[in-house]
């Protein structure tokens, strides 16, 4: 440890009900000329806090009870009246002086104190159960304003936006596979497995779909995501984020749709704009949204726009409202591209037909596979999990030689063609 990095000068209180945690800060903190220990409840210790003026305060988020609270009632509910304190004491602390350096302490063994500490805003998380040296690094960085994980931004990923022509044409479907085939493609092709290759926004209606067909579950949404946009990082994204099995991250809109209205365009591009410092592929489901705001700002810093739609005159009626919509330049940039999804010539007008009429370019169609996308869905699969050689799954591995370059030496036949009878 370099003797500059740390000094006695600094003012470090713990907020906590539990002499573990102080003991336990004291030897290992030495170094910052150990800490002080602060007892109470939020509305007396706030400006208890504030009047020794600290450098860096460090809240309690390990969950554990003292033998008073236990006895009010049960250890869970307990538990989680504690972690809540927690939270509003930071949120008080937050609001008393917004420039206040917090640090959370707990146990990653403990998932709902971890989140806690993350939603109450903190800038790091020291874990009991680990290192001291990593302690002690954290309050480093937390003392110098830096931010934890921050990659070194050499390349930044590709935004991939998906609109879609109206809620139920398979925009979600398009993106969950797409997600989970670019991820094993990305990782085969490195050794690093601990990357995030790509990552999902699942914005689109109905909501949280996209995190279904991925058999991702979590609690933290994108509100919360531009919100702590601060403090995104590799540690934020690795615990707080819901995750696929193949390792893509994922973040769905909040359950209360109209949450997204409250945001700033400008966080929410400036969250977008983060992640592709942390991914090489950022998908983000628009289908059937509304908020056209929205989806006109989120298209215009795509790299490539893809609009869903499938042939039935519903769903065409809709579509030609949607590119009423959307900007005029974003067009004319020509990264704007048309998917038929649920494709059957025998329903009548054709992909080339439909790309004509709304003169957009057609970039691929997709096959009907209903039955077959229902089926694996109910049993928690991606279709090509279960079926890797369906037409469905290749006509997404069409997509993606599409996305990234023709593969060298393979020749591109599609799923309609396969699969047509050959004319004499």
């Amino acid at each position: 440890m370099n003797a500059n990095r740390a000094t006695s000068a600094h003012r470090i209180v713990l907020c906590s009900m539990l002499g573990e945690q102080e003991s336990w800060l004291n030897q290992n903190l030495a170094v910052f000329g150990g800490v002080s220990c602060e007892r109470g409840d939020s509305p007396t210790l706030v400006p208890r806090l504030l009047m020794r003026q600290p450098t860096l305060v460090i809240i309690d988020f390990s969950g554990e009870v003292t033998t008073t609270s236990a006895l009010v009632g049960s250890v869970e509910e307990a538990e989680t009246g504690v972690l809540n304190n927690a939270v509003a004491l930071a949120h008080s602390l937050k609001e008393a002086d917004a420039h206040l350096l917090m640090v959370g302490i707990g146990r990653m063994d403990s998932p709902a104190g971890v989140m806690a500490a993350w939603r109450a805003g903190v800038h790091g998380f020291i874990d009991m159960m680990g290192e001291a040296q990593d302690a002690v690094d954290i309050v480093h960085l937390a003392l110098s304003r830096s931010t934890n994980n921050k990659p070194t931004p050499v390349k930044k990923g590709d935004v991939l936006a998906l609109l879609s022509a109206r809620p139920g044409v398979g925009a979600s479907t398009l993106a969950a596979h797409f997600a989970d085939k670019c991820q094993h493609r990305l990782r085969d092709k490195t050794t690093d497995l601990t990357h995030r290759h790509v990552c999902v926004l699942d914005l689109g209606s109905p909501t949280g779909d996209g995190q279904l067909y991925l058999g991702a579950n979590g609690q933290f949404d994108f509100v919360e995501a531009v919100r702590n946009l601060h403090r995104l990082d590799a540690t934020l994204i690795n615990t707080a984020w819901a995750h696929s099995a193949s390792g893509v991250a994922i973040v769905s809109a909040p359950v209360i749709a109209t949450d997204l209205d409250m945001l700033s365009l400008n966080d929410v591009l400036a969250l977008i704009e983060r992640l592709r410092l942390y991914f090489d592929v950022v998908v983000i489901d628009l289908g059937g949204l509304v908020n056209f705001k929205l989806m006109n700002a989120v298209a215009g810093m795509a790299n490539k726009v893809w609009v869903v739609t499938d042939q039935s005159v519903g769903a065409l009626v809709s579509l030609a409202g949607v590119l009423k919509k959307l900007d005029e330049s974003l067009l004319n940039e020509h990264k704007v591209q048309l998917i038929v999804n649920r494709y059957d010539e025998r329903y009548g007008m054709s992909a080339v037909q439909i790309g004509e009429r709304f003169q957009l370019p057609l970039l691929r169609s997709l096959p009907e596979r209903a039955l077959k996308l229902m089926t694996s869905a109910n049993r928690g699969k991606l279709l090509h999990e279960l079926l890797p050689s369906d037409i469905y799954a290749q006509a997404i591995d069409g997509l993606m030689d599409d996305y990234f370059g023709q593969s060298v030496g393979r020749k591109r036949v599609s799923w309609l063609a396969k699969f047509s009878p050959r004319k004499s």
